[in-house]
């Protein structure tokens, strides 16, 4: 309640179109894809989605990360296809914006690979092994040593994967993969922070203010640095 009370509130304050309320958005669709209230989360990052093509460009990379946020919802619904074609059209937007090389284009393909890697199927196996080549042949072309975190990530998976394609199940990933729902830099409110700004706007606390203050410009200023 205190959170969709909060959004309301400050959707009447600033405008539906204020980045501060996509950044809001995007907050509240992390803390419920947390607490596995999936609907709710997608909802969230659709209409965060929206706003920033809106204020930022469709080739934006903040657009990437909200594409990348929708396809890792539809996958924990078990709405492959649908995660898929997000995270597929996510690296689009990235690569139209960066260039097919750039190093941010390899952290990428790095993350996907981690998401598809984690799948027990032939197909996201290959999928996976193809956004860890892609990824450490752009770590090669910036010459990137071999004890390097990502490289050693991406080479040792690629081997590891390739061992599963051939049925064997004996070892344990060699890097761990995270789970959690990339943040991408959004800033995300904790319960009592949200309390506090709905508080604030309602009149009822008035030593929230300038800590919310303080918030409201980091918010304003991430959705402009987002990739």
């Amino acid at each position: 309640f205190c959170f969709n009370e909060a959004l309301s509130i400050q959707m009447n304050a600033l405008g539906e179109d204020d980045p501060t309320v996509a950044v809001t958005l995007d907050n509240i669709g992390t803390m419920n894809f947390r607490s596995g209230r999936f609907d709710v989360s997608l909802k969230a990052y659709k209409q965060v989605l929206k706003m920033r093509r809106k204020l930022l460009g469709a080739d934006h990379p903040g657009v990437a990360d909200a594409l990348v946020h929708i396809g890792m919802t539809h996958r924990k619904k078990g709405e492959k296809d649908l995660c898929e074609y997000a995270l597929t059209e996510g690296l689009r937007v990235k690569e139209r914006y960066y260039g097919s090389n750039h190093m941010k284009i390899a952290d990428f393909l790095l993350k996907l690979g981690n998401i598809y890697a984690k799948e027990d199927n032939q197909k996201d196996i290959v999928i996976a092994i193809r956004y860890f080549t892609k990824a450490l042949s752009i770590y090669r072309i910036h010459n990137m040593n071999d004890d390097d975190y990502s490289v050693a990530h991406a080479t040792k998976n690629i081997e590891f994967l390739k061992t599963r394609q051939e049925g064997y199940n004996g070892a344990d990933w060699y890097l761990p993969f995270d789970d959690n729902i990339c943040t991408f830099n959004s800033p995300v409110l904790s319960n009592n922070e949200f309390c506090q700004f709905f508080e604030l706007c309602t009149g009822n606390d008035e030593q929230g203010a300038d800590s919310m203050t303080r918030r409201d410009q980091q918010a304003k200023t991430s959705l402009a640095v987002f990739g």
